[in-house]
């Protein structure tokens, strides 16, 4: 009976003992209210400040200073984009160029090798257009040569 009677007090004790918050959990809760009471007063003065500029007149000392000390950034943007057909794809120079002398009267265009690192391949090209139209006239008489069935156009900017 002894034993049973110190085992119930020390587990309500225990019990008792778990449920009281300590003195580490009280003091992160007053830590947490004060930063949060100066991330307030600190959000209102930042705000306070910025009513006071006029920033009608900064939009537009920078849109102006952009337009005359960079007018070369328009004429970059305005890139022309080239069209080619690619008729073939190897992966070393000697198989392109043995593609293209075996081929090279098959059609009226100049094959050209170029490797590409976006595939890590040699690929043949045909010499570029300007419009995609004329690419697509191109590599649809293509179609009708066996060797380039599998032509297809590739956009260049």
């Amino acid at each position: 009976m002894k034993t049973y009677i110190k085992i119930l007090v020390s587990a309500f004790i225990f019990f008792f003992a778990a449920c009281t918050s300590s003195q580490e959990s009280v003091n992160n809760d007053e830590i947490k209210k004060e930063e949060i009471y100066i991330f307030d007063d600190s959000e209102i003065d930042v705000l306070a400040k910025t009513d006071s500029l006029n920033t009608d007149e900064i939009s537009k000392d920078t849109s102006n200073f952009i337009r005359e000390d960079f007018p070369a950034l328009e004429a970059d943007v305005k890139k022309e984009v080239l069209y080619t057909v690619q008729v073939g794809a190897f992966s070393t120079r000697d198989k392109a160029e043995l593609f293209v002398s075996e081929n090279r009267n098959k059609i009226d265009f100049t094959m050209e090798v170029n490797y590409s690192e976006k595939v890590n391949l040699f690929v043949v090209w045909i010499p570029k257009f300007k419009s995609r139209e004329e690419a697509e006239n191109v590599r649809n008489n293509l179609w009708k040569i066996e060797k380039f069935k599998d032509a297809f156009i590739v956009i260049l900017e």
